[in-house]
């Protein structure tokens, strides 16, 4: 019966591709939908089903390709929650210069979370690609009881200084006891340890997605890193810094003019694969270079 499911969905199914990439030690997947073929509103579902699938090898976050919705920009990425997302714009950002045979290029990019394009640059050298996003907005910082917020666009970050990294079991706790502080507005939620290493400062960044119901210690975080910045900026009084990852890589932050911000860090890809999406009642079949066929149920 479970065959028959899977072949009678087989003939009902649209087929997407996906690309996984490392943005400073992030798996990031993004799903090519310039087509359209899944509807936004999938996206979460899809997202958790990707995020949950141990045939990817781990994933931290899940982007959406679409066409451009004005003229000018290059491309269009849209999170899994509608959050705005720092790493998956540097990952579309080496997508597009790979796709273009570039070594080096500058790229206008709409995405969830913000109004206006958001330009990012990407360059190659001795094998290794750069990618950096290039961030206007006002920050607004503020403190309470000694736990820093940091709203940005599309996301707020709660952030701690500790003397060592937290754990993701103490990370969800304190983002628990901040529930009173998170207002609708917000696509994505994060909590952010910082403490002293290596002569700079490490990041232990929880990211929580209300529409995807998800909770990711992720081991690289862009808008955390931006957010540890300014909090680290008005504190120290930091103009350039680069800050540690949980996976070994730094990602560095600057304030390159008045509310202008840039963070950039290497960005590689790992594989490219596809999918079949039948909706929300159906299943989707995993296809990593051409081989490795796993089914999954929708939830």
């Amino acid at each position: 019966m479970e065959r028959e499911k899977r072949s009678a969905c087989s003939g009902m199914t649209n087929g997407f591709t996906l690309h996984k990439f490392d943005a400073g030690g992030n798996p990031t997947v993004l799903v090519d939908n310039v087509s359209g073929g899944i509807h936004e509103s999938d996206y979460p579902e899809v997202a958790r089903n990707i995020l949950n699938n141990k045939g990817l090898g781990g994933v931290d976050q899940v982007g959406f390709i679409e066409k451009p919705l004005r003229e000018g920009p290059d491309g269009r990425m849209v999170m899994m929650g509608g959050e705005l997302c720092i790493n998956a714009l540097r990952c579309y950002g080496g997508f597009l210069a790979s796709e273009r045979q570039l070594k080096a290029g500058n790229f206008s990019i709409e995405t969830s979370g913000v109004d206006a394009p958001i330009r990012v640059t990407v360059r190659s050298e001795e094998g290794i690609t750069k990618s950096k996003v290039q961030l206007d907005c006002v920050p607004i910082v503020s403190i309470a009881d000694d736990v820093h917020t940091v709203d940005l666009p599309g996301i707020r970050h709660h952030i701690v200084f500790t003397p060592k990294p937290l754990s993701k079991v103490e990370l969800r706790r304190r983002l628990a006891n901040m529930a009173c502080h998170h207002h609708l507005e917000f696509e994505a939620i994060g909590m952010i340890a910082i403490s002293p290493f290596n002569g700079s400062f490490l990041i232990s960044p929880l990211v929580h997605v209300p529409a995807t119901r998800t909770s990711i210690m992720e081991t690289s975080c862009g808008s955390g890193s931006l957010a540890a910045y300014l909090v680290l900026a008005n504190s120290v009084g930091m103009t350039q810094t680069k800050l540690w990852q949980p996976s070994g890589e730094c990602l560095e932050v600057e304030e390159v003019g008045r509310h202008t911000y840039s963070v950039e860090g290497s960005v590689f890809p790992i594989f490219t694969g596809s999918f079949l999406f039948e909706g929300s009642t159906g299943y989707y079949e995993l296809v990593i270079d051409g081989s490795a066929k796993v089914w999954v149920g929708m939830e």
